[in-house]
């Protein structure tokens, strides 16, 4: 599954290079988004699967370093070179580099099999959340549906908006990246010494804080303070959510299902806000980040009565 993943992105830029127009542009971000849920369960299960249970955050945070490091210089790099080259040659050397990272998978990536073969009833039993999952889906959904609603358009209203080059679109991207790389290994820390509740609480404040600075950011420095709050909601996240999986599983076998509804359900929830975002932003272009950081804040409120609520049924 990681090797189909990651050959679906590398077929993606190279769709817009072949197929013209609209379509090509859609074809890219079907393949891309094929390759990041395909990508993710794998990843999950088999991180989760390799190491001790105290030392899961710690393992999370470390295996996303290489990512954050390559989110924190590509952005700035592509911009520059899209402003003098061109798109094409970047759709390029992104495909050539995605392709490589194919053949390191099979080479060096080890893997455990279940000894089940798959069946329909499987796959129909498998999008069944268990009781413990249910509160836990309501969160993600609600989470994903909020970030959706201006995530998806944010270079766009970086360049029709307020004006920004490709190039300094790509630096306000570069400080998002610097800021999850510098918080991801804490964050990991955090979440094997509290636990993953705390820490994706602090996720969803400061995503909070994200996107109402970015409400109000109008220049190259305050948009900047608002994608680096993005990159440490990012790094927060990562760990807390992988933990969370791994513990709401019932079981090692069930890891890769359990994963695979954890995205399954979020998605489904966000479908429409990324169209609901582009009827916001006609109407006024901060509206889609609004509506983002409203449902961010009753989405904390949820998992703040949830937290607390556990601990007094542990309590009790």
């Amino acid at each position: 599954m990681m090797i189909l993943s990651t050959l679906l992105r590398g077929f993606s830029p190279i769709a817009p290079l072949v197929i013209k127009g609209y379509w090509g542009v859609f074809c890219a971000y079907l393949l891309l988004n094929a390759s990041m849920y395909a990508w993710t369960p794998a990843r999950g299960a088999t991180v989760a699967d390799s190491v001790e249970k105290d030392t899961i955050g710690i393992a999370f945070a470390t295996i996303s370093i290489p990512f954050q490091i390559a989110r924190t210089l590509s952005p700035y790099l592509s911009g520059l070179l899209i402003r003098y080259y061109g798109y094409q040659p970047i759709f390029l050397i992104s495909s050539a580099l995605i392709f490589s990272a194919a053949i390191i998978i099979y080479i060096e990536v080890e893997e455990k099999r279940s000894v089940e073969h798959f069946s329909i009833r499987e796959f129909i039993n498998g999008l069944k959340p268990t009781r413990e999952e249910i509160g836990f889906q309501i969160f993600l959904s609600i989470d994903r549906a909020s970030w959706r609603f201006w995530m998806p358009i944010f270079n766009s209203y970086l360049k029709a908006y307020l004006g920004f080059t490709e190039d300094i679109i790509g630096l306000v991207n570069t400080f998002r990246g610097l800021a999850s790389a510098l918080f991801i290994i804490p964050a990991g820390g955090l979440v094997d010494k509290y636990g993953w509740k705390p820490v994706i609480l602090a996720s969803e404040v400061s995503g909070i804080l994200a996107v109402i600075s970015l409400i109000f950011a109008k220049d190259v420095i305050t948009v900047s303070i608002g994608t680096s709050l993005v990159g440490i909601s990012i790094a927060f996240w990562n760990p807390s959510f992988n933990v969370a999986v791994s513990y709401i599983a019932p079981n090692p076998s069930e890891l890769g299902r359990t994963y695979a509804r954890a995205n399954f359900y979020r998605s489904i929830a966000s479908v429409p806000t990324p169209t609901i975002g582009g009827f916001l932003f006609d109407i006024l272009p901060t509206l889609p980040m609004f509506w983002g950081a409203l449902g961010l804040t009753l989405n904390t409120l949820f998992l703040w009565r949830m937290y607390f609520s556990n601990k007094k049924k542990n309590r009790s």
